[in-house]
């Protein structure tokens, strides 16, 4: 099973960072699922965005 890491782990099978492809058994991928460290590997990655300020001008008062 192929998940995509959330969060950056790391074992005696090796590391994986945010975002990157791990390879597990079945077993292993719905526990990280269940625990909220990754998602399936078809799944669409979580977006973040953040919020523009208002750009400020100058004003003569």
């Amino acid at each position: 099973m192929k998940v995509r890491m959330l969060t950056a782990i790391s074992g005696v099978d090796g590391a994986a960072a945010r975002g990157e492809l791990w390879t597990c058994t079945a077993a292993e991928g719905k526990r990280l699922i269940a625990a909220g460290l990754a998602e399936p590997a078809g799944k669409a990655t979580r977006t973040q965005t953040a919020a523009q300020a208002p750009v400020e001008t100058a004003t003569d008062d």
